[in-house]
């Protein structure tokens, strides 16, 4: 039969493979991307832009939790899709597919992006590419892209971003983090089991006169066995402990 030890030792194997695997399969697919408007000169509008090679998989993006000082959309183009919760669905179709936001700058804003994950079956060689730009009054962009994310069919997502303007970091997925949640659950039962054991007196300590093995009593108090009406005291000792006891 399997012992706690092993079966505890088989749960963390397995989880350390479940976390592998998924780690080789894509990597992340869901991010937060945070914009600092500060040092920009005078951008009107944030900009997102999907677009794609001639035989890219399809894919799309959908952006929610807008912070910051975002305004109305001023403009939008293509396999764009409004949803009811206030999230924006865009798809890299072979158009034009954008959105532009009119912006108040100086400000600090972010947003998460979550791209579905049907593109990783498709071929690394033609990919789609997703931007975030600062646009003029004219509709110009105001340097490069502050961030991009490249998706490569088969290899995941390469994250770019300019670092004086932006900064992205990725979101786990609910399947990883209930794999997470799972492991600390298994670390927390390991803990206590070994904080258990440590305080717990042994269950068959064994009298140097007599030998016998008693169970653990509620005061602390060994009684030898031995018939006598004495009370010589002497030593138990039953796995790291060692115990006055009384005989009578």
């Amino acid at each position: 039969m399997i012992n706690a030890k092993t079966f505890l030792r088989q749960c963390l194997l397995a989880l350390t493979l479940a976390a592998t695997a998924l780690g080789a399969l894509a990597g992340p697919t869901s991010f937060h991307v945070n914009l600092n408007t500060s040092a920009l000169a005078k951008p009107t509008y944030i900009d997102l832009f999907f677009s794609a090679a001639s035989n890219a998989a399809p894919a799309s993006a959908t952006v929610s939790n807008f912070t910051g000082a975002f305004g109305t959309v001023d403009y939008a183009d293509g396999a764009v899709v409004f949803n009811a919760d206030g999230s924006i669905t865009i798809g890299n179709s072979p158009f034009s597919n954008m959105v532009g936001f009119n912006v108040l700058f100086g400000d600090t804003f972010g947003f998460d992006v979550s791209f579905n994950s049907d593109f990783l079956n498709g071929n690394s060689i033609d990919g789609s590419t997703f931007s975030v730009s600062a646009l003029d009054a004219g509709l110009n962009p105001i340097g490069g892209p502050l961030v991009t994310f490249d998706l490569f069919g088969g290899a995941g997502i390469a994250v770019g971003a300019d670092g004086q303007f932006a900064s992205v970091t990725a979101v786990p997925e609910p399947s990883e983090l209930l794999l997470m949640m799972t492991g600390l659950g298994l670390i927390g039962f390991v803990h206590r089991r070994r904080k258990q054991r440590a305080v717990a007196a042994p269950a068959t300590p064994c009298c140097r006169i007599c030998a016998a093995s008693c169970s653990w009593p509620a005061s602390n108090t060994w009684w030898c066995t031995l018939a006598g009406g004495s009370t010589l005291l002497t030593e138990i000792l039953g796995g790291a402990s060692r115990l006055t006891v009384a005989l009578r």
